[in-house]
């Protein structure tokens, strides 16, 4: 029955127990021993897997801290200075030669004595116009010079001219009371008449 079989089979278990038992006698150990030696196989495994698997020790980083750039500040634009207004240059004034403008001024009175000399009526003085127009130009270009002239430089052109200007005076003033010709005459002999002023002045 059941009983009889678990009495048969605990008895089975301790017989080789106890022939372990005297195995391990026979050996020339203790029986004792066994155990406290398996403890010790059992605390070397430990520390063994225990030292083996130390954790390495953590080396921290310091914290790199990335600090933005400060903003620099854009350079206020330079405004070149405006350049200072330099002063219109005014052109040299021409050199004349008082000695040239004299001589000039003479021939030019000399042909207008000669023009008036040829008037003798209506059709003479029709003729002389061409030549009156020339002069009248000519004088034009002296009057013009000697205006630009110093009063010192100016009287020292005008001393020699005088003694011509009042024979043409005479000249025009006889032509003119010529019947009908001082109505031909008129438009050409007063720009004569006045700059004959400014050269006598």
């Amino acid at each position: 029955n059941a009983a009889t079989d678990a009495a048969r089979s605990a008895q089975a278990s301790a017989n080789r127990a106890q022939q372990n038992v005297q195995q391990a006698a026979s050996g020339g150990l203790p029986g004792w021993l066994w155990p406290l030696l398996g403890l010790i196989l059992l605390g070397l495994v430990a520390w063994y897997f225990m030292s083996s698997r130390t954790p390495e020790p953590v080396v921290t980083k310091p914290a790199v801290t990335t600090q933005a750039p400060a903003p620099v500040a854009p350079a206020a634009p330079q405004t070149a200075a405006p350049a200072a207004p330099t002063a219109p240059t005014m052109p040299a004034a021409p050199t004349i030669d008082a000695k040239a403008l004299t001589d000039q001024a003479t021939s030019t009175l000399k042909g207008m004595t000669d023009a008036f000399g040829s008037i003798h009526d209506v059709a003479s003085a029709n003729a002389a116009l061409p030549k009156l127009a020339e002069q009248t130009n000519a004088l034009d270009k002296v009057t013009t010079a000697l205006n630009s002239l110093p009063a010192p430089a100016r009287a020292a052109v005008t001393g020699p001219l005088t003694s011509l200007v009042g024979p043409i005076r005479e000249q025009i003033a006889k032509v003119m009371a010529i019947p009908g010709v001082g109505d031909v005459l008129k438009p050409v002999v007063d720009p004569i008449l006045s700059r004959l002023d400014m050269i006598s002045k």
